[in-house]
This record gives C-alpha cells, sequence and structure tokens, in this order.
C-alpha cells in the first residue's frame, strides 16, 4: 500500500489529499469499498451522490471524524494514519468546516462563533479576534451589527453564511463544506453558491464539498465526483459531467432537473 501511494505521489506532486483503497464497515455493512480519490492543491472537488450513498462518510473519514476499516488517506504525502497528536493538530489548525446544519452555538453572539477557533489562540486578543470576525462577517455579505445577534435571531440564509464566515475565519488552505445550500430556496442557494465561489477564489483553498444539488455543484466545482452505494463511479471536470454514459449519474442530473424545476 505505502509503495503505491509513494509512486502516486511521485508522479502527482500536485496531490494535497490522496485516498486509496479506502473502505468503511459498520458490522456486517459494507458502505465505503475501495474508494480511491486524488484531489490536488487548488481543486474545487464536489462530491455527489444520492441519500446513503456513503459521500458524507467519506468526508468524515477525511477530516477524522471516523477511522476507515482499511486503506488510507494521505495529506501533503504523509499518512494521517501516522500523524502524532501534535501532527494531526497542526492538520486541523489547517482547515475549516462548514457544517450541514451550521453547527453554530446558540449560547453564543454571532461574531463568537465565527472567532470560535480564534478565540482558542491565546496569542490572540479577544479584540483582535473580533476585528477579524467582523472582517468575515462582512466578506459574506452581511452588516458587522449581526454580530452581535444570536444564532436564533437569524434566517437559515443568514445562518449560512455565519457558518461559511467561521469555515474561513482562519484563512485555511483545506475547506469542507457539507451541504451548504441544503434546506434553502433556489434565489437564497444562489446567493450562497456565489459567496462560495468568491471566498474559495481569494483564499486560493482546496474544497471538498458534499451536495445533492447539481445547481450548487456546477457553480461551486471545477471537479465532480459521483459516489453511489460507496463507490466512485465517476470523476471529471464539472463541464464533462453532461456527456458521461453512466446511467447511473445521468438519472441523478434528471432528477435534480425536476427537483428543481418543481
Amino acid at each position: 500500500m505505502m509503495n503505491n501511494v509513494n509512486a502516486a505521489q511521485e508522479s502527482a506532486p500536485n496531490v494535497l489529499i490522496d485516498i486509496r483503497a479506502l473502505s468503511k464497515r459498520f458490522g456486517p455493512e459494507q458502505v465505503l469499498t475501495n474508494v480511491d480519490l486524488a484531489v490536488a492543491h487548488g481543486d474545487s472537488l464536489v462530491l455527489i451522490g444520492g441519500s446513503g450513498s456513503g459521500k458524507s462518510l467519506l468526508l468524515k473519514c477525511i477530516v477524522g471524524l471516523v477511522a476507515p476499516t482499511s486503506g488510507a488517506i494521505w495529506i501533503d504525502g504523509q499518512d494521517t494514519a501516522d500523524m502524532s497528536a501534535s501532527e494531526r493538530q497542526a492538520f486541523e489548525g489547517r482547515f475549516g468546516m462548514l457544517f450541514q446544519r451550521q453547527g453554530l452555538f446558540d449560547s453564543m453572539l454571532v461574531w463568537e462563533n465565527v472567532a470560535f477557533r480564534l478565540l482558542q489562540d491565546q496569542s490572540l486578543s479577544r479584540s483582535d479576534a473580533r476585528d477579524i470576525a467582523n472582517e468575515k462577517i462582512r466578506s459574506v455579505g452581511l452588516e458587522v451589527e449581526v454580530g452581535d445577534l444570536s444564532p436564533a435571531e437569524l434566517s437559515g440564509g443568514m445562518q449560512k453564511r455565519v457558518g461559511f464566515a467561521r469555515a474561513i475565519a482562519t484563512d485555511p488552505d483545506i475547506l469542507f463544506l457539507d451541504e451548504p445550500t441544503a434546506g434553502l430556496d433556489p434565489i437564497m442557494s444562489n446567493v450562497i453558491n456565489e459567496i462560495i465561489a468568491h471566498g474559495v477564489e481569494a483564499l486560493g483553498a482546496t474544497t471538498i464539498s458534499i451536495t445533492s444539488d447539481m445547481v450548487s455543484a456546477r457553480k461551486i466545482s471545477n471537479r465532480i465526483a459521483m459516489i453511489d452505494e460507496g463507490h466512485i463511479i465517476w470523476d471529471g471536470p464539472t463541464m464533462a459531467i453532461d456527456e458521461s454514459d453512466n446511467p447511473v449519474v445521468e438519472r441523478f442530473i434528471r432528477s435534480n432537473v425536476q427537483i428543481f424545476q418543481e
């Protein structure tokens, strides 16, 4: 396994995240099977797939929330399974994450949510953390005054913006976005897509997103991979997906068009 990955790294030096033969089993249920996926520096990859396809589980394995049953995940040529505690902490400091349900803390003000990780940094004053939070709040199209509200006072679209502001608060070089437009109407979804596209471009971050929405997938990605029943069944440039001759991919795209039209 190690020799294969090392060879892949040598032949593709631009690879940032390299997933090899990744499998995950829960008891008798095999959820992910021999997943291979390489994500280059600067890629904006979207994982698409139906409910229960394994895309959310794959993301959790990449960020370290779930340990794979077998296979390996390499970041910048290092096997994440071999990371020390300090190396794991440094890796986690490199990425930001937007959760599907935002994951905002009700007991904190909006600006404190945005600055959550900054406030853990003892070298940074609370005032400086707030200044950075205000900058990120403005960058997602919200007024600074929103920072003094509680998350419960925000609409769904505003909560998504705050969630993305928190994801980019530390200027990460890797972003993970879990269903960034889930639960939003088409107009607000388009607003969030534009904010994400501009934010990712400004950061120059490598991004892995999950979505079941093809409109969103086309707007925020340069590459799409489809997972079905725990397997990657299609992987290629975003612009090429409409030419796919895979029937599962074609059905997924058609069903998305019908849902959007309804």
